[in-house]
């Protein structure tokens, strides 16, 4: 068994990988398009390396988006999923009708684990996100 590649930010040696999954508002399908799920990933992946962070995987879906992101020690689990969200969001509506028509790209309520999310699991907490 190999071990992961640590960083050292001369305070914490550190190993921290955050998965997260961002739900579009009211489960709309707004990546089907496939040149807006494109987009949506290279705003994810611009917005996580702004923070310091990495994205190790990427899985844009119709309805939501499920990360892997290697993150600094100083950052909450909650920041690296707010701030990386509202860094696509808000270009992602600018660009998009359907997105500005819905109000907003994604809902203000986010799965994030320090391990990977089944597919159960994932299934289950998009189910619990209003469609109206």
């Amino acid at each position: 068994m190999s071990l992961p590649a640590y960083t050292d930010d001369g305070v914490v040696v550190h190993w921290l990988r955050y998965h997260v999954v961002l739900v579009t508002r009211r489960q709309r399908p707004f990546f089907e398009d496939a040149a807006l799920a494109a987009r949506a990933d290279e705003l994810i992946r611009r917005a996580a390396e702004g923070l310091g962070c990495e994205v190790a995987a990427c899985e844009v879906r119709p309805t939501h988006v499920v990360l892997e992101v290697a993150a600094p020690s100083g950052l909450s689990p909650l920041s690296v999923a707010t701030r990386i969200a509202r860094g696509a969001a808000g270009p992602l509506k600018a660009e998009s009708e359907a997105v500005r028509r819905s109000g907003a790209a994604f809902v203000h309520r986010y799965l994030v684990s320090t391990e990977a999310v089944p597919e159960g699991g994932c299934a289950a907490f998009v189910a619990r996100v209003p469609t109206r």
